[in-house]
């Protein structure tokens, strides 16, 4: 009898070590939790249309969804790396002031942070350009111009350009690109705030070219004749 209770004794803190395992690898998924370092921009403004976030940190692998806080809607997520996340946001123009819970989930877990984003006081400017032809013909220039943009609370200090590179141009209110193909313009304002706001069009460029004129004179030459009066 002593040795029967010895063994139940023995036995019962392996069985809940066991126990104990098997929870732990079915809350983690086998993967370790998300931490979150960075967000860029780290403040936006209400009004913000399409803006391009990163998100930095660690064990983003097996990426699930994400959530900017109230009054931001993400509008588009990409996974990059194990340590980055990239998305695209607008910010609604009622937005209150103040920190924004930043919340990701991954395999691994969920992590949230509320020191790394913020929606600031200040109304983003809109930014708004024209182009001199929607359809231009094969190599002709398109002048761009962003004079109507405009700012509800200040006043726009910056514009930038960008035409299908991937890389912004800093300039002035107009800008002249020529294009072989078709391009999608940007135009980018930033206000006396550091607001942003940003605009978009799609130039198609037309492969028609101007016919040339070509024609031949039979018999190629001749002697002159006088014309009779």
């Amino acid at each position: 009898m002593i040795l029967r209770r010895l063994g139940v004794l023995l036995a019962f803190p392996l069985l809940v070590c066991v126990s104990c395992n098997k929870d732990d690898a079915t809350s983690t998924g086998n993967q370790a939790r998300p931490v979150l370092t960075a967000m860029s921009p780290a403040t936006v403004y209400p009004g913000q249309e399409n803006v391009r976030g990163r998100i930095t940190g660690e064990n983003f692998t097996g990426f699930g969804t994400v959530d900017l806080g109230h009054g931001v809607t993400l509008l588009k997520t990409k996974l990059v790396s194990s340590t980055e996340l990239t998305v695209r946001f607008s910010v609604s123009e009622a937005a209150e002031p103040g920190p924004r819970t930043i919340t990701i989930v991954t395999a691994g877990g969920a992590a949230a942070s509320t020191a790394l984003f913020a929606v600031q006081e200040n109304r983003a400017p809109t930014a708004s350009f024209s182009a001199s032809t929607m359809n231009p013909p094969m190599g002709e220039a398109v002048t761009f111009d962003a004079s109507a943009s405009s700012d509800p609370d200040g006043t726009i200090s910056s514009y930038g350009w960008e035409f299908g590179t991937g890389s912004r141009e800093r300039g002035s209110r107009s800008r002249t690109h020529t294009s072989a193909r078709g391009v999608q313009g940007s135009a980018h304002v930033t206000d006396n705030k550091k607001g942003t706001g940003s605009a978009e069009k799609t130039i198609e460029v037309s492969n028609a070219r101007p016919p040339v004129a070509h024609f031949n004179v039979s018999p190629p030459g001749g002697t002159p004749h006088e014309l009779p009066f």
